[in-house]
């Protein structure tokens, strides 16, 4: 996950009150040119805020490879009325609403789900394991059981 100096000192301070090494944000690295090459070849996400900074990174993105890139917008909607955000969003086509946290519901963690198409998903509400596994039809999930470390180590083939 890609992000902005401010944003990741936020995650350091959380990190701090973190209960285990498991919740920390180890993955999180901030935003440079010298991550081009890589983060292009692998594909990744990113953290935003509706700024001109943001706006400027995201907009290479899209004209540069406008098939391979969206915006998943997973905030309040009633954010997305106030003026800086309309106007940052409106800058971009392939936007999508889509509420990923919290009670999701069944179409958008399953509109979620195409639209990323991850390698992965990792289920972190244990009582959900065998919904999720019904729900979403698929063997790439896995579960987290209360108090279990996983190790996740990246692949460079294509995928989350």
């Amino acid at each position: 996950m890609l992000t902005d100096d401010y944003q990741k000192k936020l995650l350091e301070i959380l990190d701090q009150y973190c209960p285990g090494e498991e919740y920390k944000a180890h993955k999180v690295i901030v935003y440079g040119e010298n991550l081009a090459a890589k983060t292009e070849q692998r594909g990744f996400g990113m953290v935003i805020r509706a700024n001109d900074y943001f706006k400027s990174i995201v907009r290479y993105y899209f004209n540069k490879y406008p098939s391979d890139t969206c915006l998943i917008y997973s905030m309040w909607s009633g954010y997305k009325e106030k003026p800086n955000m309309k106007e940052f969003l409106s800058c971009f086509d392939n936007c999508f609403t889509v509420h990923v946290s919290g009670h999701v519901t069944r179409e958008d963690m399953i509109r979620t789900i195409d639209l990323v198409k991850p390698r992965w998903i990792i289920i972190n509400h244990t009582e959900a394991d065998k919904a999720a596994k019904d729900l979403l039809q698929s063997d790439n999930i896995i579960n987290i059981d209360d108090e279990q470390k996983i190790l996740y180590r990246y692949n460079n083939d294509k995928g989350s």
